[in-house]
């Protein structure tokens, strides 16, 4: 059993070794800062001013029922957008979040949602005969919090950061999906920088699989004004025929298209080649030529990358 695991694990334990690490940094980090601020907002809770408790009820409510998953991808991708302006504002230029970061930021903010109702519930436990006696005694009220409350509810709330240290462990797998994008675009990157295009290859494989066809019936429907019913028809005959006699649609001759619509005329070569169906996709986000130099000198001007 051993000796098969270690042939599966050879060659991985540096990687695992930092998948640890990664964990580890997460879910302490988050842990810490969440039950910080957890504390601090039981405490804060407590006061008279009903305008604070409103606030940290509904800040309690709202993120203890958001998925931690949703607010790691929207702070992740949305970062700039949402928070940017605060950096310009003060000069710090542009706001860029890595996966490790936003999973702590927001598994932090949610844990210290679920901190406060375990501290807030720890401290309401405190006999509130202890707490008068210590006002008695002329304590303060960081006294009394050092000698009287902390020391009572601290053992009170373990259970509860016991469940929530788990929660944040389990929490710290969502950067997976961040991170695995993270790795996909390094990837793509990488491959895009050594790509070497061989047109006719990739001309040859557009060619296959009668892709054309759909440009076939549109031509069909805008110049001989066929319902798409019918025309689907027929292009699904031509087709079968191009099949059957093991070409391409565009190395049909004239005379076999008519054998199956007399009404086609010479003009349907021009939308059978793939490079013309290429560049009738001018829509926004089509494929024409216009369109991709239009899309690429966009992105190069927003990444401020130079080109020779």
């Amino acid at each position: 059993m051993l000796s098969w695991l270690s042939s599966v694990l050879q060659g991985y334990q540096w990687l695992l070794l930092d998948g640890l690490w990664q964990t580890l940094l997460i879910s302490v980090m988050a842990y810490l800062i969440g039950s910080a601020i957890g504390f601090c907002l039981a405490l804060a809770n407590g006061t008279s001013v009903r305008s604070i408790h409103i606030a940290i009820k509904t800040y309690t409510y709202l993120f203890r029922a958001l998925p931690e998953l949703i607010l790691i991808m929207l702070l992740y991708y949305a970062s700039d957008d949402l928070f940017g302006w605060i950096f310009k504002l003060f000069g710090f230029g542009q706001l860029q979040l890595n996966g490790t970061t936003a999973a702590i930021i927001v598994l932090a903010v949610v844990s210290a949602a679920f901190a406060c109702e375990i501290f807030g519930a720890a401290i309401k436990a405190v006999p509130i005969g202890m707490v008068e006696d210590a006002i008695s005694l002329g304590m303060g009220p960081m006294l009394r919090l050092r000698r009287i409350i902390f020391p009572i509810m601290l053992p009170l709330a373990l259970p509860g950061l016991a469940n929530l240290w788990l929660m944040v462990v389990r929490g710290s797998s969502l950067v997976s999906v961040v991170g695995v994008m993270e790795l996909a675009l390094a990837a793509m990157a990488g491959m895009v920088r050594d790509l070497m295009p061989n047109r006719d290859v990739m001309k040859a494989a557009a060619s296959t699989g009668f892709s054309t066809a759909t440009d076939l019936a549109d031509w069909l429907v805008q110049k001989l004004k066929m319902p798409f019913r019918e025309a689907h028809h027929v292009s699904g005959r031509i087709v079968a025929l191009a099949e059957k006699k093991n070409v391409l649609l565009s190395q049909l001759s004239l005379a076999e298209l008519q054998s199956v619509h007399g009404a086609i005329n010479a003009s349907v070569f021009k939308v059978l080649s793939v490079e013309a169906s290429v560049k009738s996709r001018t829509s926004f986000g089509g494929t024409a030529p216009s369109n991709v130099k239009r899309e690429a000198k966009r992105w190069l001007k927003i990444l401020k990358v130079k080109t020779k």
